[in-house]
């Protein structure tokens, strides 16, 4: 399995190639509209309609994410953020809340 540095460089990469000339305006477009997609699946699975089953809803759920995932990398490459640090770093500091013990701050009350 990849790391994610890895898949970022390997999307770095990618990008490129294909789309020389985009800017961060694109991939961040990217994320909103692949999200539109995810929320698209959840909404009508939840709602029992279009023919949306679990299995069906799950493979667009999947493919959403996984979408939505390349243009992160690829906004993070176009403005130098490793995400793998970025990830760790956030998560360093969500995971010491408590939000069940301290629900005004997380932290102390």
């Amino acid at each position: 399995m990849k790391t994610l540095a890895e898949l970022q460089t390997e999307v770095g990469e990618w990008t490129e190639r294909n789309f020389s000339d985009r800017d961060v305006v694109d991939p961040a477009l990217g994320m909103v509209e692949e999200l539109g997609e995810f929320c698209h699946a959840v909404l009508k699975l939840r709602q029992g309609i279009r023919g949306m089953d679990d299995a069906a809803a799950f493979r667009m759920e999947t493919d959403a994410l996984g979408d939505l995932l390349i243009y992160v990398l690829d906004y993070c490459n176009l403005r130098g953020i490793e995400l793998q640090t970025a990830l760790e770093d956030v998560w360093s500091e969500v995971s010491k809340r408590d939000w069940r013990k301290y629900p005004l701050d997380g932290f102390t009350r």
